[in-house]
């Protein structure tokens, strides 16, 4: 039995959603951008609290990404772009059905 695991990188991880489907956004942790401009990212266009951004920004430095929101997919995707135009690595996917 093979015991070894694939790690996922930025090029694995691609959107599989489709228009009206319950969708998460997930950005990535990268060496560029400071706490306080992702945080402030994340309220400005998430509409997220101080308090959560910061929590948000610190599991994504020390795991390496998060979900930082959940809903409809058009939704999700407008904030994507707005993060990526501001040089933050995101993507968004469908939300597993479990």
């Amino acid at each position: 039995m093979n015991t070894e695991t694939k790690e996922k990188t930025k090029e694995d991880i691609k959107p599989k959603v489709t228009n009206d489907e319950d969708a998460i956004l997930i950005v990535f942790n990268d060496d560029f951008n400071t706490f306080d401009f992702v945080i402030q990212s994340f309220m400005e266009i998430c509409k997220l609290t101080y308090e959560f951004s910061s929590k948000l920004a610190w599991t994504i430095h020390t795991k390496g990404s998060a979900v930082v929101k959940t809903g409809e997919y058009e939704e999700l995707k407008k904030m994507k772009d707005l993060l990526v135009d501001r040089g933050i690595f995101a993507v968004v996917q469908k939300a597993d059905s479990n």
